[in-house]
């Protein structure tokens, strides 16, 4: 990895590069698809700060910041209930590289803007919701600790000012992409089941393919791959009468591709770039505000799939009146070969979130339901 990062600033021209990736994806992040956009109802802030193979002399940090809403636009009609639900976002992606004795860092930030989100309730347990975002993405290179050739003068003076032309050597003028999605939930409908939702979505990202070229270069083969995302969900409830220790249950899949072509999309399973499938399950203790799960994330690249991390997850909920905030942590262990990226070349990844709900005084307690909120179920979990 610290021989291709230093390769792309030797040779600057293009760059085939992976978003910004964090584990808790179930955590429904509009960064993932737009149609989560105020999926849950109320008022929801979400902040994610990951530090990812701190084993290297490379820093590989990033955060995201969402904050989204809902408002109801027809709550008189008894049969079909929408609501428009902007948000917002913001990530930071912080890529150090140690250089030849310098410290080259580059700094890319994104605003997410979601200002074309709805949901719709279909039936009785059948919801629709979409959106569509307006991203800005912009560059910089910080360079302070760099030395440039013209800083020595004549008889080794050296001049600490610099006039290097060191913008020519990443283009950081601001980027205009696009993303949009969909997301179809399903609740359960009888007693037996009525603790169970199904959720099944996809999104394409980069939809204007904008340019990302180290040397500025803006061309073809320089321009942002499609990211399409397929994910699902399903939530189980065990029945109350029951007792369980574990009353619910969620499996969780996501498969992310990098496309070339917009036609590629109907292609699944092939014509990617590069791919990622992340798979597993999470499970809340009764009686308690925690949540233990376990993902697998398999990798695909050169026409080849191998088992790349395991994340083990804990997050703790808690209610209040009009309040619910949910702490959470995952450790991405790399299980890959030693080919591969792997813990004993990377060392450890660290991911911690906040997230906070507001809602209003119509509903509290643990039964915060709205009728155009696809993500609660009655007396349901949050998670």
């Amino acid at each position: 990895m610290k021989k291709l990062l230093i390769s792309l600033f030797c040779f600057p021209y293009i760059i085939y590069s992976q978003d910004p990736s964090f584990s808790q994806f179930d955590l429904n992040m509009i960064y993932s698809n737009p149609g989560f956009s105020g999926y849950e109802g109320g008022i929801k802030n979400l902040l994610h700060i990951r530090n990812q193979w701190n084993g290297l002399k490379e820093n590989f940090n990033t955060s995201i910041f969402e904050l989204s809403s809902n408002i109801k636009l027809n709550p008189n009609n008894r049969k079909t209930k929408t609501s428009w639900n902007p948000g917002i976002g913001v990530t930071t992606e912080d890529l150090g590289i140690l250089l030849a004795g310098n410290s080259v860092f580059i700094k890319k930030t994104e605003l997410m803007l979601y200002p074309m989100t709805f949901h719709m309730k279909l039936a009785e347990v059948w919801y629709l919701s979409g959106g569509v975002g307006v991203n800005f993405r912009q560059y910089s290179l910080e360079s302070s600790s760099l030395i440039f050739s013209d800083q020595w003068g004549e008889y080794g003076v050296f001049n600490p000012i610099t006039n290097a032309p060191i913008n020519t050597f990443i283009h950081n003028g601001t980027k205009i992409d696009g993303s949009f999605g969909f997301i179809i939930t399903k609740h359960g409908k009888y007693q037996s089941n009525r603790g169970n939702r199904f959720m099944l979505g996809s999104s394409l990202n980069h939809v204007t393919k904008p340019s990302e070229s180290f040397s500025g270069n803006e061309n073809q083969e320089s321009m942002i791959p499609l990211k399409h995302i397929f994910h699902a969900e399903w939530l189980y409830g065990i029945p109350a009468y029951k007792r369980p220790f574990i009353p619910y249950v969620k499996a969780v899949f996501k498969h992310e591709r990098y496309l070339g072509e917009y036609f590629d999309v109907f292609k699944p399973w092939g014509e990617s770039r590069i791919s990622k499938t992340e798979f597993g399950t999470t499970a809340i203790l009764s009686n308690t505000n925690i949540e233990l799960g376990l993902l697998y994330r398999l990798g695909h690249n050169y026409n080849n799939y191998h088992m790349q991390t395991i994340i083990p997850i804990f997050r703790f909920l808690k209610s209040f009146e009009k309040l619910k905030i949910g702490l959470s942590y995952s450790y991405d262990m790399n299980i890959a070969g030693s080919n591969r990226l792997n813990m004993g070349n990377t060392g450890s990844t660290h991911e911690m979130g906040l997230i906070v709900y507001l809602f209003s005084s119509k509903g509290q307690g643990r039964s915060i339901v709205s009728t155009e909120c696809p993500a609660f179920i009655i007396d349901g979990p949050l998670f």
